[in-house]
C-alpha cells in the first residue's frame, strides 16, 4: 500500500508539473504571439515610411528637374533679349552721326580764380558743419537734426 501511495503521489506530482509546464508554455506562446503581432505592425509601418521617403525623394527630384528646366528657359529668354538689345544699341550707334570735335569753352581768368577760392573753402566748411552737427547731437540725446534748416 505504501508503494501505491508513493506511485499515486508520483503520478500526482508529475501531473502538477505537466500542468504548470503547459500553463507556462501557454503564457510564453501568448507572449510570443503578441511580439509577432507587434513585429508585423512594425514591418508594415516601416514599409509605409520607406514608401513615403521614396515618394518624397522622387517628388523632390521631379521638382528640382522642373525648376531647372524653368530656369534654363528663363535664362535662354534673357539671353535672347540681351542679344536683341545689343543689336539695337549697335544700330543706334551706326545711325547716330559721329560726334564733332568741339572746342572746349574758354573762360576768363577771373572764373578760374573764383572757382579756386570756392574749392579752397570746402574743407573748412565741412569741418564747421561736422562740429555744429556734433554739438546738436550731444544736446539732443545723440539725435542728429532731421533737416539742416
Amino acid at each position: 500500500m505504501a508503494i501505491l501511495i508513493v506511485a499515486l503521489a508520483g503520478v500526482a506530482v508529475t501531473l502538477m508539473i505537466q500542468r504548470r509546464a503547459k500553463a507556462k508554455l501557454a503564457e510564453n506562446d501568448a507572449f510570443l504571439r503578441q511580439q509577432d503581432n507587434q513585429l508585423s505592425e512594425l514591418a508594415v509601418e516601416q514599409q509605409r515610411l520607406s514608401n513615403l521617403v521614396t515618394r518624397t525623394q522622387r517628388l523632390a527630384a521631379e521638382d528640382q528637374t522642373a525648376e531647372l528646366a524653368r530656369l534654363r528657359s528663363k535664362a535662354e529668354a534673357l539671353r535672347t533679349q540681351t542679344n536683341e538689345l545689343g543689336k539695337q544699341v549697335e544700330e543706334i550707334r551706326r545711325a547716330r552721326p559721329a560726334p564733332s570735335a568741339s572746342k572746349p569753352e574758354s573762360h576768363p581768368p577771373e572764373y578760374y580764380q573764383q572757382l579756386h577760392k570756392m574749392a579752397g573753402a570746402k574743407p573748412t566748411d565741412a569741418r564747421n558743419l561736422a562740429s555744429v552737427l556734433s554739438l546738436y547731437a550731444s544736446d539732443h540725446n545723440g539725435q542728429f537734426p532731421s533737416s539742416l534748416d
